[in-house]
Formats: structure tokens, C-alpha cells, sequence
């Protein structure tokens, strides 16, 4: 059996979920992208007039409250986190654990986004992640060598949690990564 080798995307992440998870910071959502601390950015689309906040407070990732505009769905509404050229070429397996907790039930769908040149391809992990009321544990993985679209060397990889159309109340407690 393969020993998990030092997580390239979590020999970034870590440090980068750390500082998150550490700092006490929040602000303000508006249309378009949107920091929220350590090259990590919420990504929304700049027609559906969302608004919102968002906050990091020691010992959690990042709690985020967004509205569209009132009759409009976003087309798309997501929180990027920068992996990294991560080399995808001997990996058995790329997953990921994450807690959340949200006042309603809510899905997020976890897509790793490669760069190649000019090129981006999206390969979203088979499993919706699924938030309730209470503290929930989603888990999920990708096998890159029986996905041959998935570049196995890429120039950058972001792991992007899509959020679902409409309004988002959400709190990431943890996330981790792995590659074996």
C-alpha cells in the first residue's frame, strides 16, 4: 500500500486554512469577485446583484450569508481556494473532507479547476456535499488516472466549492485535503 506522500495542495492549503482559520476577519459581498483572506475568493456572478457577508473567526474556515437581487438566480456562486501546479501524474487518489453546518439544508457541488496554457478544465467530484442544521462530515474523491480528461500536470489547480443557485447561508468549520 502507498504511504500518503506530503500533500502538494495541502502542503499549500494547510498553511493557507491555517491563516483562515486563525484570523478574525469578515467583510462585505458584493457582485463580481471578493476576497476573503489568504489568495482564497468568492467568485459571483456580477449580473445576479448578490450582497452578503462573510466571516473567518478562529477555529472555523469561513461563515458566508449572500442574496441575489430579489427574481434573479445567480448563475454561478463559488469559494476558490489556490492549489497550486499540483502533479496529478502518480495519484491514486485527490479527495477531500470537509465539516459544514447551515440553518437550511443546502448542496455544494467541489469541482478541481486545472489550467493548461490557455485551457481550463473543470472536473467536479462525483459527491454533493450536503449541509444541515447540525455539524456534517462530506467525503469524497476523485481516481485522476480513470478520468482522462483531468490533466495529470496543470500549469495551476483551484479546488472551487460551488454553492447552489439562490441564497447561500453557510458555515465551512474545516476542510482537508489528500492525495495518495
Amino acid at each position: 500500500m502507498t504511504e500518503p506522500r506530503p500533500l502538494e495542495p495541502d502542503a499549500r492549503m494547510r498553511p493557507l486554512l491555517n491563516e483562515i482559520r486563525q484570523q478574525d476577519h469578515h467583510g462585505a459581498i458584493g457582485p463580481g469577485d471578493n476576497p476573503v483572506g489568504h489568495g482564497a475568493f468568492l467568485s459571483l456572478d456580477p449580473e445576479a446583484g448578490i450582497a452578503g457577508r462573510f466571516a473567518s473567526r478562529p477555529g472555523q474556515i469561513l461563515e458566508l450569508e449572500m442574496q441575489p437581487a430579489f427574481g434573479v438566480q445567480p448563475r454561478w456562486q463559488g469559494l476558490h481556494l489556490p492549489l497550486g501546479a499540483v502533479d496529478l501524474a502518480d495519484a491514486a487518489a485527490f479527495g477531500l473532507i470537509a465539516r459544514s453546518v447551515a440553518p437550511l439544508s443546502m448542496t455544494t457541488r467541489i469541482c478541481l479547476r486545472s489550467g493548461v496554457g490557455a485551457d481550463i478544465v473543470d472536473v467536479f467530484l462525483p459527491r454533493l456535499m450536503v449541509s444541515y442544521d447540525q455539524p456534517s462530515l462530506h467525503h469524497d474523491l476523485i481516481e485522476p488516472a480513470a478520468m482522462p480528461d483531468l490533466p495529470q500536470k496543470a500549469d495551476w489547480r483551484d479546488l472551487i466549492l460551488f454553492f447552489r443557485p439562490g441564497p447561500v447561508n453557510l458555515t465551512l468549520l474545516d476542510l482537508r485535503l489528500f492525495l495518495v
